[in-house]
C-alpha cells in the first residue's frame, strides 16, 4: 500500500522509457572532464591489479573493487577512461533500477521517479568511472532488496544471500563493515525466537561463505599478502601522527567518531533549520492572506523569490556542490523517524530503517564524511523523504495556537494546501537546479564551462575526452616531454596527486600507492625508503608545481595562490621527498609552469 495514492497518468508510464532516459542524462557528462588525482588513482589500480598487485597495494583496502574494475579493463582496454566511465554508468543505473523495485509499492510512482533522479544528480560533482563507492551503493540496495523479499517470503534463501553480499561488500570497501548492521532487521522483525535464530544462522552462513571464498581467491592469485600489507598501513596510519599532532589524523578511531557525531548533529540542525524557516514563512502567509487570488499571487511570489535568493548564492560561490547533502541526511533521519513514530505499515518500516541505517554508516570511515560519501547512500532515504514531503502533513490548531495565534480560526488548517503547494514546488525547483548546476559547472577537479571543453589529450586513454585548451595543453607537453625517457612498463613516480600519468604512459608506480598525497608523512617516508632499498635505480619523478584538488581543481586557468610545496598538509611528505632527491642526485630534466620531470644521477638520457 502506498503512503500516497498513486497519480493514474504516472502509473501507465513505462519504467523503461524512464530509465532510457537516467542512462542518457549520464552519457552527457561522461564525454568532458579530466582529473589527474582520483580517477586515475583508481584507473592506475584497475590497470595493474592483475600485472603489478604490489604497484597498488594501497588499494587493497577496496581489493574487489579493483577485481571487479581490472576485469572490465581486461575486456575493453581500447575504451581507456571512458570505458571505465561506461561502466560506472552501468553501476549507477543499476543501483536506480534496484531502488525502483524496492520501493514502487510503497511510493507513488512520480515521486519515487523524481526521488531516484534528485540521487543521481547528487552524483554531479563525483567521478563517474565505476569504483568503491557506486559498487557499494549498488551492493546495499540489492541488500535491501532481498530483505524486503525475505519480509514478504521468509521461506526462501533470501537471508543467506544477505549475508554473502554484505561479506563481499565489505571487500569492495573495508568500512562497509558496518554494513552488517543491516543483519538486525530480520532480528527485528515480529516472530518467533526460532525463526529469527534460523535467520541469523542463515545470514552467519553467507556472511562465512562469502569471506572464505574471497580467502580462496586471495590465495590463487598470490595477493594475500599484499591485502594484509595494505590493511596493516590502515593500522599504521590511524596511529601516526599529522602535523598538528592529532593522532590519526583522517583515520583514527576518535576523528572517525568526532565526525559521525558532527555529521548527524549537522545534518538534523542544517534541516530543522530551514523547516523553521519555511514554517515561519508559512505562518505569516496562512494568517494574513484570505483571498484566493492574492494567495495564488503570493505563492508565486514566494517561489520565485526563494528560487532567485538559492541561485544568486549559487553563482556567487556561497553554495557548493557538497552544500546540500546535510539537507538529504537530515531529511532521510527525520522521514525515518516519522514513519516509525506513525506506525506505517510493517514493509515501508522495514524498508525505511534499512535506509536510515545506510544513511548513518555508510559515510563512516570516509574522510569528509557524509562530504565525500554521503551522497552514495540516498537511494532510499531520499525518495522516502520526498514521499513524507508530499504528503503534505497538515497541522490542525489545539488552544494553544487558538490562544497564541488568534488570527487563525477554530478547524482551520494552520497551513493551508496553496502554501504547502508553494514550499513543495520550491524545494523541488531548487534542488533539481542546484544539482543540475553543478553537473554542468564543477566535473571532477576540473572546474570549468563544459561550453569551453572540446580540446583532447594526444593519448590512447583519453580518447574522446575532452577539456579546456588550457589544461589539454599543460598536460601534451608534459606527456610530449616524458616521452623520450619514459615508456610502457617503466617505473615511474609521479608526485603527489598525479596517479591519472602512470595510466596514460603505462608505466608502474614506484611506490606501493599511486597517489602519494593519500599518506601520512611518516606512511610516506617508510614507503619511499622501503621501494628505493629494494630497487638497483631509481625512477623518474613527474612532480606537480601547483596546486590540482581542491580549490586548484581550475587548474591552469586559476592558480591558487602561494607556493604549492608550502601548503601545510603537504610540508611533511615534501621534506622527505626533497632529502630523497639529495641522496640521489636528481637534476631537472624539463619544466614548465605546472609540472616538473626529474632524473636521478644515474640515469642515461636519450642522446638529442
Amino acid at each position: 500500500m502506498a503512503i500516497l495514492k498513486r497519480n493514474k497518468w504516472f502509473s501507465n508510464i513505462n519504467p523503461k522509457q524512464f530509465f532510457g532516459l537516467i542512462v542518457a542524462y549520464q552519457l552527457i557528462w561522461i564525454f568532458q572532464g579530466i582529473d589527474l588525482s582520483d580517477e586515475g588513482f583508481l584507473a592506475t589500480f584497475y590497470q595493474n591489479i592483475f600485472t603489478h598487485p604490489e604497484s597498488v597495494q594501497y588499494n587493497f583496502m577496496f581489493w574487489l573493487t579493483g577485481v571487479i574494475g581490472g576485469i572490465w579493463w581486461k575486456f575493453f582496454p581500447f575504451l581507456g577512461i571512458l570505458g571505465l566511465r561506461l561502466a560506472g554508468v552501468i553501476v549507477v543505473t543499476s543501483t536506480a533500477y534496484t531502488t525502483y523495485l524496492i520501493l514502487r509499492k510503497h511510493i507513488s510512482a512520480p515521486i519515487l521517479l523524481i526521488g531516484i533522479f534528485l540521487v543521481i544528480i547528487n552524483l554531479n560533482n563525483d567521478i563517474k568511472t565505476i569504483n568503491y563507492n557506486n559498487l557499494s551503493a549498488l551492493f546495499f540496495v540489492i541488500v535491501i532488496l532481498l530483505l524486503a523479499k525475505h519480509l514478504e517470503n521468509p521461506k526462501t534463501g533470501y537471508l543467506f544471500l544477505v549475508g554473502l553480499l554484505l561479506s563481499l561488500n565489505i571487500m569492495v570497501r573495508l568500512p562497509n563493515i558496518l554494513g552488517l548492521s543491516l543483519c538486525s532487521l530480520p532480528l527485528l522483525a515480529p516472530g518467533s525466537l526460532e525463526k529469527k535464530s534460523k535467520a541469523f544462522f542463515e545470514m552467519l552462513l553467507g556472511i562465512l561463505i562469502g569471506f572464505f571464498s574471497m580467502y580462496l581467491m586471495l590465495r590463487s592469485t598470490g595477493q594475500m599478502d599484499t591485502f594484509f600489507n595494505a590493511f596493516q598501513l590502515v593500522r599504521e596510519m590511524s596511529q601516526a601522527k599529522t602535523q598538528n599532532g592529532i593522532v590519526g589524523g583522517n583515520y583514527g578511531f576518535m576523528k572517525i567518531l568526532s565526525q559521525f557525531r558532527s555529521d548527524i548533529l549537522h545534518s538534523l540542525l542544517y534541516t530543522i533549520l530551514i523547516l523553521g524557516l519555511t514554517l515561519a514563512i508559512q505562518l505569516s502567509f496562512a494568517g494574513y492572506i484570505r483571498n484566493s487570488k492574492m494567495r495564488n499571487w503570493s505563492s508565486m511570489a514566494l517561489t520565485t523569490l526563494l528560487l532567485f535568493v538559492l541561485m544568486t548564492m549559487i553563482l556567487r560561490g556561497n553554495f557548493r556542490y557538497f552544500s546540500s547533502l546535510p539537507l538529504y541526511h537530515g531529511a532521510g533521519i527525520i522521514s525515518t523517524l516519522i514513519i516509525l513514530h506513525r506506525r506505517m505499515p510493517l514493509a515501508i518500516q522495514y524498508i525505511s530503517f534499512a535506509g536510515l541505517l545506510t544513511l548513518l554508516f555508510y559515510p563512516v570511515g570516509s574522510a569528509q564524511g557524509i562530504l565525500t560519501a554521503g551522497k552514495f547512500c540516498l537511494w532510499i532515504s531520499t525518495p522516502i523523504a520526498l514521499e513524507i514531503l508530499y504528503k503534505g502533513i497538515v497541522i490542525k490548531p489545539n488552544q494553544y495556537f487558538a490562544k497564541k495565534l488568534p488570527f487563525i480560526t477554530v478547524g482551520q488548517n494552520l497551513f493551508p494546501e496553496w502554501s504547502i503547494k508553494a514550499v513543495r514546488k520550491s524545494f523541488l525547483i531548487a534542488v533539481m537546479a542546484f544539482g543540475l548546476f553543478f553537473s554542468f559547472r564543477y566535473p571532477m577537479f576540473d572546474y570549468g564551462s563544459r561550453f569551453e571543453m572540446w580540446h583532447r589529450i594526444e593519448n590512447k586513454n583519453l580518447a574522446l575526452i575532452g577539456t579546456t585548451e588550457s589544461r589539454s595543453e599543460a598536460i601534451n607537453n608534459l606527456l610530449i616531454a616524458s616521452r623520450n625517457i619514459i615508456k610502457p612498463g617503466d617505473t615511474l613516480l609521479a608526485y603527489d596527486c598525479l596517479p591519472l600519468l602512470h595510466f596514460l604512459t603505462e608505466t608502474t608506480p614506484f611506490l606501493h600507492n599511486s597517489y602519494p598525497w593519500l599518506y601520512s608523512t611518516g606512511a610516506f617516508e617508510k614507503d619511499l625508503e622501503t621501494c628505493s632499498s629494494r630497487s638497483t635505480h631509481q625512477p623518474v619523478l613527474i612532480r606537480q608545481k601547483i596546486q590540482t584538488i581542491g580549490d586548484g581543481g581550475g587548474w591552469p586557468s586559476k592558480i591558487v595562490s602561494g607556493k604549492y610545496e608550502d601548503w601545510e598538509v603537504n610540508r611533511g611528505r615534501n621534506e622527505t621527498l626533497n632529502r630523497f632527491l639529495i641522496e640521489h642526485g636528481y637534476t631537472l630534466y624539463w619544466e614548465s609552469p605546472y609540472f616538473q620531470i626529474m632524473v636521478p644521477k644515474d640515469f642515461r638520457l636519450p642522446r638529442g
